[in-house]
């Protein structure tokens, strides 16, 4: 009887700890996502801005390879464009908001901004004269900070409060002379001098102040665009681990390699960010997102351990007690694919 009694308890207490392994296991995993947002303008409705050849197939292409790297969503807004994909300011904040709706803190966001920009000065509520970046959208009016797009609206009061590990790529220093009425006759677009930004946030822009971002009509793409394609290109299901600061430091030699003046500048800290994992890399890289907690022990409700226990006799109850607590020490330490192999035996 007491045989039939201490196998039956081995073996429950080997399912109640497999359960809740398991259960454990499940609730520490956290599932995140990767999105993409991408705007490129190449056509500009009011005066004052150049057209752009290839802002929009550098987005374009971009968002291809996101998408076959692993990211779960890529919205692009272009200037040829229709209806809500079309990229006028209003559309930008619109469809960016739609997208933040679904992004949790565990998520990765990445923003890419290809077109014209320009650096103005502001007035906010505590400071006069603040300089400040801007995207310029299809509809963008010049020196009418109204109408652009904001870089640190977008990095503040959008990905900071919306999501949580963000990537913005800001390729948008084309123009060679735009008229601020502040500065003068020319101001290089986002020219990335002074760059504040909130933690959990990376910015990476085309170039450093000062310079331009030029177009390559042989490689039919901006040339840091280009080096930004290249480096998702070469990654596939072989690769190892495609980090962040692995892209950027790619991109930097890629278009060091171009014999242009262009040196494209990296703000902000974001820490170890996984973009995509390969094959090689799968099984030595965590991915950052995926929050990892030790596992506590094991618990065995009391109801349980006497419901399996069936005698009144309490000389024999606490001798059955004594090795039950020798089992659960001891399985306590065993992998769980040996518990499951023991449940089953």
């Amino acid at each position: 009887m007491i045989q039939k009694q201490t196998l039956r308890i081995i073996h429950v207490t080997l399912i109640a700890i497999l359960g809740c392994t398991v259960a454990n296991g499940q609730e520490t995993k956290k599932e995140s996502h990767k999105y993409a947002f991408l705007v490129g303008v190449n056509h500009y409705t009011k005066n004052g801005f150049r057209d752009l050849k290839y802002a929009e197939s550098d987005v374009i292409e971009t968002g291809k390879e996101l998408k076959r790297i692993g990211f779960d969503e890529v919205v692009v807004l272009t200037s040829t464009a229709e209806n809500e994909l079309y990229a006028s300011r209003a559309n930008i904040e619109k469809q960016l908001d739609l997208l933040l709706r679904k992004v949790g803190k565990s998520d990765v966001v990445m923003i890419m901004l290809s077109g014209h920009g320009q650096q103005l000065s502001v007035n906010s509520q505590d400071q006069k004269g603040q300089g400040d970046s801007f995207f310029c959208p299809a509809d963008a009016v010049m020196n009418k900070p109204e109408s652009l797009i904001s870089i640190s609206w977008l990095t503040d009061t959008k990905l900071y409060a919306n999501a949580g590990k963000n990537i913005l790529i800001v390729d948008a220093c084309r123009d060679t002379g735009i008229v601020d009425n502040d500065k003068g006759i020319g101001s290089k677009g986002i020219e990335g001098r002074k760059v504040a930004l909130p933690e959990g946030v990376s910015i990476l822009f085309s170039c450093s102040a000062n310079q331009k971002s030029y177009e390559n009509d042989q490689l039919k793409h901006g040339v840091f665009a280009y080096s930004v394609l290249e480096v998702l290109r070469k990654f596939d299901d072989t690769s190892n681990t495609l980090t962040w600061k692995s892209l950027v430091s790619q991109v930097l030699e890629q278009v060091s390699g171009q014999n242009v003046e262009q040196e494209p500048l990296e703000a902000g800290t974001i820490g170890h960010l996984v973009l995509a994992t390969g094959s090689k890399g799968s099984a030595l890289s965590l991915n950052p997102t995926t929050e990892v907690k030790p596992v506590a022990p094991i618990p065995i409700p009391e109801p349980l351990i006497v419901s399996i226990i069936e005698t009144d006799e309490p000389d024999q109850r606490s001798w059955l007690m004594r090795i039950l607590n020798t089992i659960l020490s001891a399985i306590r330490k065993l992998p769980t694919w040996v518990i499951a192999i023991l449940v089953f035996i």
